[in-house]
């Protein structure tokens, strides 16, 4: 371990032991795949509640008048909406039940296909989340690990070359140390990220819910207009 007097970041890496630098560059990959990760889930949760908002606008016409081919026609041009993606499947389940079903048979299937539609919305929106926090979790340990080794490694050296105070060991514990602030730096953002996102999550899991309810609750007591129904 060598010591340095630059506390460059250059120069704090290349004076670290190779056990040091393999924590430094893994810690620089997960912070690399948390912000990978994060820009990721911002974009897919601000388009989907973008179309989520042009959906409602655009639909709410057509549900006056119980339009369900022209509802459904909208949900499904917004494939990125979370509430679209509910509305297109139950429409689809109501429409296309065999005519043998009865009204309560074919809501039963809008029903079923809505809260498949939900759960299949909730798995994508999760994708690479649980990733997230398992970086905002263990990245403080990881450089703690980087810590502690090189702290061994410092007083190993202070033994070999007979020398003794806190001058002796006090570049190398310093030196150690930067791993884990990195592994702070990693896991702070990456939890906040982390949070963020589970709150989002968490939210739309309302909407959907209420989402299901809602178009369950109107196919139950709306008349519908429906081409496709009558021929």
């Amino acid at each position: 371990m060598n010591h340095f007097s630059d506390w460059s970041p250059a120069n704090i890496y290349f004076a670290m032991g190779p056990f040091a630098r393999t924590i430094v560059i893994l810690l620089l990959a997960m912070l690399a795949r948390a912000a990978v990760v994060a820009l990721d889930r911002y974009i897919r949760f601000a388009v989907a509640r973008k179309q989520t908002l042009s959906f409602v606008r655009l639909s709410a016409a057509p549900f006056r008048e119980g339009d369900l081919a022209e509802a459904q026609r909208i949900a499904e041009g917004k494939r990125k909406s979370h509430v679209a993606g509910i509305v297109a499947a139950g429409i689809r389940a109501f429409t296309s039940a065999p005519a043998s079903f009865s009204e309560s048979e074919k809501v039963e299937a809008a029903k079923r296909d809505a809260r498949q539609a939900a759960a299949l919305n909730r798995a994508e929106f999760n994708h690479r989340l649980s990733g997230l926090g398992t970086i905002a979790s263990t990245a403080p340990f990881v450089g703690l690990l980087g810590t502690v080794v090189g702290i061994v490694d410092s007083f190993k050296a202070t033994i070999g070359s007979h020398a003794t105070g806190l001058a002796a060991v006090g570049a190398g514990i310093a030196e150690a140390l930067v791993t884990t602030a990195l592994g702070l730096i990693v896991a702070i953002p990456a939890v906040w990220c982390f949070n963020y996102f589970t709150e989002v999550l968490n939210a739309y899991t309302v909407e959907m819910n209420t989402s299901t309810l809602e178009l369950v609750t109107y196919l139950a007591i709306h008349p519908v207009r429906d081409e496709r129904r009558r021929e």
